[in-house]
């Protein structure tokens, strides 16, 4: 993959450097990664940005050997939101940090069965893609269990994403390539930015867009030929394939700002707020077509209990609760004079797709998140006090792609559009008390409060007269 990149930024600012002291899995300060019990490993931003990847999820998981992520051509939501496993544990069993506080999880809850879905099996994790690489400091990953300090969360290690403070200098960043297939093509442009905030704040401002085109290096379908072999190839989906594998069309804005400001000699004011905008496009599971009297060719509009290839007569029951509900069976069943009640199971849009059609699978995710906190010092002792918001929406959904909104409502190719929202909120504050000094103690309390809510999408009516998936 070709990949230029242009920066611009200060003359004299050393964005490299790293500094060698870490505040991820220990109640000291200026512990330096080599004193610490279990191991933590430092990934400065420079080095993240200098990946020839689309986004951070990519970045960390190529630097650090303790983390990894798959993409999945075809696995639901888990396609969209790549889910990151530290020491091959469930991506929820990571307590990942941004400046030291817990990152609200993504809106998904990965349900697929193996092999898509092994270790992250039931986790509903964080999606790091929504955090762009220049709002990146440095990066900790504490490789171990970090309970005892963290809670439950934290079984596996702890990610902590410390953000850019540079109260100077502007960096814009440019990466574009494509593969030697010819397609693929990704673009990612992006900036970041540092003003003062009179003599003793900062404010950091980052934001990245990002487009990625999609990639197909798929085989023909085993139950395809068959259908080659009536309809041609131009009769079927993708010159043949009729399913295609590879990387989805997507679409990302996302931002980043991080400011903190001394308001006395020993407090703080500090805080961060990130929003994102995530399009996703891409192709799901081919379904066959109806190929009259041709054994093996239902497909997935019709119901054809004894296999002869033949549509089962619609029952009359059915044909009344359709008539009841104010709609027209011809919208959803097909006519047929042989049959007692004058239809059979077989969606009339099939005429459509005499070849069988390849679906869209997409989702739309926002995110939105914002912490504000004020720490300080007080007889020796720190204080910290923390309120967060945080909110992840996705919607997504399946459909033809020949088929417009309008057939889009009356049709049984699809399943309806569900959104689902995940709200964390702390309600009060979030205290940490530890004194200064060798040995540390933590005390303090945390009040913490999650709503789900799960939106249904459109209300379709949906017979059951498709089969497959």
């Amino acid at each position: 993959m070709i990949t230029p990149a242009i920066s611009i930024a200060q003359e004299g600012a050393d964005e490299g450097a790293i500094e060698e002291v870490i505040v991820t899995g220990t109640r000291r300060e200026g512990v330096s990664p080599t004193e610490t019990l279990s191991p933590v490993d430092i990934i400065g931003g420079a080095t993240l940005v200098n990946q020839a990847t689309f986004d951070l999820t990519d970045s960390i998981t190529r630097i650090a050997p303790s983390l990894n992520t798959q993409r999945f051509p075809i696995a639901d939501g888990t396609a969209v939101i790549r889910p990151v496993t530290l020491r091959n544990l469930s991506p929820d069993q990571t307590l990942v940090l941004i400046n030291g506080s817990r990152r609200h999880r993504s809106a998904l809850v990965n349900l697929q069965a193996s092999p898509l879905g092994t270790v992250n099996a039931g986790a509903q994790a964080v999606d790091f893609g929504m955090i762009p690489s220049l709002a990146v400091k440095r990066i900790e990953i504490l490789r171990d269990g970090a309970s005892a300090q963290y809670g439950s969360d934290a079984i596996a290690g702890v990610i902590n994403v410390i953000l850019n403070d540079a109260n100077e200098g502007i960096t814009v960043s440019a990466q574009t390539g494509e593969y030697f297939e010819g397609d693929g093509a990704r673009t990612t442009i992006a900036a970041n930015g540092g003003f003062s905030l009179g003599d003793n704040g900062f404010l950091n401002l980052t934001i990245e867009h990002s487009t990625a085109d999609r990639t197909s290096r798929g085989v023909v379908r085993g139950d395809c030929p068959r259908v080659i072999a009536v309809v041609g190839v131009d009769g079927v989906p993708l010159d043949g394939l009729c399913q295609r594998w590879g990387d989805p069309d997507v679409e990302t804005l996302k931002g980043f700002l991080n400011f903190g400001i001394d308001i006395s000699d020993s407090t703080e004011l500090f805080g961060y707020a990130s929003f994102g905008d995530n399009e996703f496009r891409s192709d799901f599971f081919y379904r066959p077509a109806y190929i009259p009297g041709v054994a093996g060719t239902s497909g997935s509009l019709i119901v054809d209990d004894n296999e002869d290839g033949i549509p089962d007569d619609a029952p009359q029951m059915l044909i009344d609760d359709i008539n009841g509900a104010g709609l027209n069976p011809s919208d959803y069943l097909t006519a047929d004079g042989t049959s007692p009640s004058g239809f059979v199971l077989l969606n009339p849009i099939q005429s459509q797709f005499p070849g069988g059609f390849n679906p869209d699978f997409g989702a739309d995710i926002s995110d939105f998140a914002v912490l504000l906190g004020v720490r300080g010092e007080t007889n020796r002792r720190g204080i910290q006090v923390l309120l967060a918001l945080a909110i992840n929406k996705k919607q997504h959904g399946t459909w033809p792609e020949a088929l417009n909104a309008t057939k889009l409502e009356k049709s049984i190719l699809t399943d309806p559009l569900s959104g689902k929202t995940f709200v964390y909120r702390v309600n009060g504050a979030e205290m940490k008390l530890y004194s200064i000094g060798e040995d540390g103690v933590d005390n303090g309390a945390t009040q913490r409060q999650t709503r789900y809510r799960g939106t249904k999408g459109e209300d379709l009516v949906i017979w059951p007269i498709a089969q497959g998936r």
